[in-house]
C-alpha cells in the first residue's frame, strides 16, 4: 500500500485524490490511498453519519470540506466542527496540545465529550460508538 498524507481533497474534493491513487496504482502495481480517502473509507466501515472536525483552516476551507462532508452523507455542522483559522501553514507546527483539547469538544445530541490526555483508549474509541453502530465486518 502507498499512502500519500496530503489533506487538500477534504476541500478541493475527492475525485482528484481518487485520480491520484488510480495513477499510482496503475503505475507501480501497487494500491494507493490518501489520508482523506482512507478516513472517507473508515466512515464508511463504521457507519458514521455525523462527523466532529477539528482543522487549522481559515473559514473558506472549513465550509468547503463540510459541503464536502454532507454532500457525501457526513454531517458536519457548526456544532461538531472547530477550525482555528490559522493564516500561515508554518504556524499549524505551533499548535499546542492544550489548544486542541480546549477545540476539541464534539457535541452529538446528548453526547458530549472533550478529549483529553487522561482519558483511556477505550474511551477515545467510546466516541464513535455513542453516536454510530459498530461496523459490519
Amino acid at each position: 500500500m502507498i499512502g500519500w498524507s496530503g489533506t487538500a481533497a477534504g476541500w478541493m474534493g475527492f475525485e482528484g485524490d481518487e485520480k491520484l491513487c488510480e495513477a499510482i496504482t496503475k503505475a507501480t502495481g501497487i494500491p494507493a490511498t490518501t489520508s482523506v480517502l482512507a478516513l472517507n473509507k473508515a466512515l464508511d466501515i463504521f457507519k458514521v453519519k455525523k462527523l466532529g472536525l477539528v482543522t487549522p483552516y481559515l473559514d473558506d476551507v472549513q465550509e468547503s470540506i463540510m459541503k464536502n462532508y454532507n454532500a457525501i452523507g457526513i454531517e458536519i455542522t457548526s456544532e461538531t466542527e472547530r477550525h482555528l483559522r490559522i493564516v500561515k501553514n508554518s504556524d499549524i507546527a505551533l499548535v499546542g496540545q492544550d489548544v486542541l483539547e480546549t477545540a476539541a469538544v464534539v457535541r452529538f445530541g446528548p453526547v458530549q465529550r472533550v478529549f483529553n490526555k487522561n482519558r483511556e483508549p477505550d474511551q477515545w474509541s467510546g466516541l464513535a460508538k455513542s453516536s454510530n453502530p459498530e461496523p459490519d465486518h
